[in-house]
This record gives structure tokens, sequence and C-alpha cells, in this order.
């Protein structure tokens, strides 16, 4: 859907009557850009302040359209998340008459494609008079992000009543006081922030990670070396009817048995049957049972999960054929510990992710509980964790925003449990995310 661009009458520069205006800043400010920066780190395109790195004998040029073209690429660009209620406000604000000017230090060269981004976040867009649409990028030139945008203040404030200014950099908000904008504000939540979140565990604004310092408007990356290998993930589901077991499991791996849930209520019955050969009536075989109730409509449409469905099914066998029915059908599992190939496997899967070895393995009960019940029906669409893979700091911390390749809207559901004896749970399944290890053996979520 396409945002309204909104036209200013056209006006005389020397008129005392002026459009009330507003000028936001784009990147850290309105939209998050750090995902597709981490990107550009790990491509080995930049360093950790944003800086182009030159390899071999690359000329310094060269360097930059290459990480330019990497961090401003389509598929880089749909990375950017929008900050909590940027886009709420500069609607407000839009609505309340005021032209919108979006001034970011990004190189002119992507001022489409910085068009096209915020019209597909939704943010709404402004019209000079002169039929171009407001949003100013750089146009080269050797000095600093609030030199650049001073200069376009001063002209801007020839045809606009400007009485406000929001951006991350304290440089640009001084040289802001010193043409005489009013509103001053270093974020949106310093304004408004109309949007409820969590409380206590608000995404901020800027990067989490203490060990990045990145320049988002450094002066103007397709991935180098091998692609990265898939890798299995370090964990195996395992049904059974009841939720609690003892398990094998290294610290942060998890290894767990899965309770699907309820049985249905009314439970679907067993057809009864006549014997051509004798005549008697009898059950229909346990299988046929199993068949007909992994197809039904009803099963279907209260377990969609197949695993979910399956298991169920195996409990229904037991209730009306007994256990050794149960058993034949799907003999039942053995206990972990898994054999020393697979935890082998999950330790070498654990430090891959973590940047650590594992330091120890217990042996834990997990109850999953009996009921699942989703947290939101969107889907979960994005995670966080912190972890020490990215270097030696065992704070750092990491976001990953799930189906961001693929986009085919395939999001993981987010499901949470109360278990009576068990502690709260919230249990991420499905979607189309996978592990691999990037060039230099690090694990990382991708899609």
């Amino acid at each position: 859907m396409q945002s309204e661009v909104k036209a200013n009458p056209v006006y005389s520069m020397n008129t005392d009557v002026k459009e009330k205006a507003v000028i936001f800043d784009i990147d850290n400010t309105l939209l998050n850009p750090e995902q597709r920066f981490r990107d550009a780190i790990r491509a080995g395109l930049i360093d950790k302040k944003g800086k182009a790195i030159v390899k071999g004998l690359m000329s310094k040029g060269k360097a930059y359209q290459k990480r330019n073209d990497f961090l401003y690429s389509d598929k880089s660009m749909k990375k950017d998340t929008v900050i909590y209620g940027a886009k709420e406000l500069v609607k407000e604000l839009s609505n309340k008459g005021y032209v919108i000017i979006y001034l970011t230090n990004r190189p002119a060269t992507v001022n489409q494609k910085t068009i096209k981004q915020l019209e597909s976040k939704g943010f709404p867009l402004s019209m000079s008079p002169t039929g171009d649409i407001l949003v100013k990028s750089r146009g080269g030139g050797n000095y600093t992000a609030a030199k650049y945008k001073k200069n376009v203040m001063i002209d801007l404030l020839g045809r606009y009543d400007i009485e406000m200014i929001f951006d991350d950099e304290e440089t640009v908000l001084e040289a802001a006081r010193e043409v005489g904008i009013p509103g001053i504000y270093p974020s949106v939540a310093s304004y408004s922030n109309p949007v409820k979140k969590n409380p206590e565990n608000n995404p901020p604004n800027n990067s989490t990670d203490p060990n990045l310092d990145l320049d988002y408007d450094a002066e103007p990356d397709p991935v180098t070396g091998e692609q990265p290998t898939v890798m299995d993930t370090a964990g195996q589901r395992i049904f059974a009817k009841k939720g609690e077991k003892e398990e094998e499991e290294s610290t942060q791996t998890t290894l767990f048995e899965f309770n699907p849930g309820s049985l249905p209520n009314p439970s679907p019955k067993p057809k009864r049957q006549k014997s051509k050969k004798t005549g008697k009536v009898r059950k229909e075989r346990a299988k046929k049972y199993r068949d007909r109730l992994m197809e039904s409509d009803k099963m279907r449409a209260e377990f969609p999960d197949r695993s979910q469905r399956y298991a169920v099914t195996l409990d229904l066998i037991e209730k009306h054929y007994g256990k050794a029915a149960r058993n034949r059908i799907a003999p039942p599992i053995k206990a972990n510990p898994a054999d020393e190939k697979k935890l082998k496997k999950a330790k070498k899967l654990y430090e891959h992710m973590n940047g650590q070895p594992v330091d120890k393995i217990e042996k834990i009960k997990v109850d999953v509980g009996d009921v699942w019940y989703k947290v939101g029906e969107g889907g979960c669409w994005s995670i966080g964790y912190v972890s020490g893979k990215d270097g030696n700091a065992k704070n750092q911390r990491f976001n990953h925003i799930f189906n961001e390749e693929t986009n085919d809207g395939n999001l993981p559901a987010l499901y949470a449990t109360m278990p009576d004896k068990g502690k709260p749970m919230l249990i991420i399944m499905g979607g189309t995310w996978k592990i691999k290890t990037d060039d230099s053996g690090v694990a990382w979520i991708y899609d």
C-alpha cells in the first residue's frame, strides 16, 4: 500500500506566511538499521564503526562503493525496523498540517531507494511546491553531517516555519539551535511515545551491543567469501504422553518431551465393523483408526500441526486399544541421554552459537504443560538473545528478525504454557528459520 504524498500549495519565497514543518533524521531516529550493519560487518565490508574496509590493492572509493552497494540494497534495507512510536508520531504531525521533511546523511545516490523504503514502512511523504518529495540526502563534500544538515536547514528556513527537529546526533541538534529551530528532540521517545510496549523490556533506539560503535551516517556489500553451511539444530523433539522426563542436556540446549495438549472432547471412538468371514462385530484395526484420525477434519481443525495430531492419536489408541497397541504402532522412545555422537554434536553447535565451550552437562526434568496457547495471532517476528559469540564480551546482545530473507510470511508461532508443577515457558515453533555458520565458523540464526 503506497503512502499518500501530500503536495504543498505554491507560495512566494518572500511571503510572510510560511507552512509549519518538522524535520526528521532517518537512521537511528525513525528506523533502526542495526541488522544490515551487522550483516556488513560479518561480510567483512565495514569495521565496527561502520567505515568501509579496504582490502589488498582495492581503492578506498571501490571499498566504499562495495559497502554502499550492500548496505543500501533492497534486501538489506528491508531489514530496518521502525522504532517504537516513530510512524505514529510522524503521521500525527502530518495530520495536524505539518510539512514532513526527512533530512538524512545517506548518500544522494540512494535517495530514491530511501523514498521507497519510507513509503513501504508506512511513513507519510510531503511534496515541495516544485514537485519534489521532501527527502533530503547528502550530495557529497568533505564536511561533517552537522555542517551538511545545517546548510540544508538554513535553506529550508527560507521556505518553511520549522518548529521541530528530531535527530540522534547531538552535533546536528546543536546546529539546529544555532539556526533558531525551537523544538529540539534527540529521539521520538523524548517527544511522546503513544505505542504500548512490554514494561521494562522496551528495545532501545540505539544499538544494544556495547562493542559496536556504528556510525550509521558514515560517508558513502554482495557478501564475499564462501556461502554459510547449514548446521543441524542441537535439540531434538520427543513426543510422548507426559511432558515430564529426565533428559541429558547441555547448559542452554534443552532436549525435552512434548505434551501436545488435552485429548479432544468428546474423544473420537473407533468404528465397529462386521467381519465378512466370521460375522462378528469388532472394532476397526488400530492402524486404520490412526490413519482415519490423522486425516479427519475435526482433528485437523483442533490440532493443525501434524506432530501434535500424531501424539494425540497415539493417546487415543492407548485409551481405546490399550498400551500394547500403542507400542506396536509407535514403539516407546528410548530415554535420553542420546548417544555420544549426538551429544558431541550438541556441544559443538553450542560453542558455535555462543562463542564458548559448554562448561557442564546437567540432567533435569522438564514439564512442558498440558496445554499450549498462542501468544498473538500474527506469529513471532523477532527474538533477542545475549551471547559472547562476536568477541570476548559475555553481554553482547543480538536480535534476529524471522522470515527476513524468504519473506513469504512463514513466521514461527509463539506459544506459552503454564505447567502445574514446572516453570512457565515460551515456545517458538515452526517458520522457515535455520542455523548457519559464517566463513569464520560462528553460527547465526538465518531467515
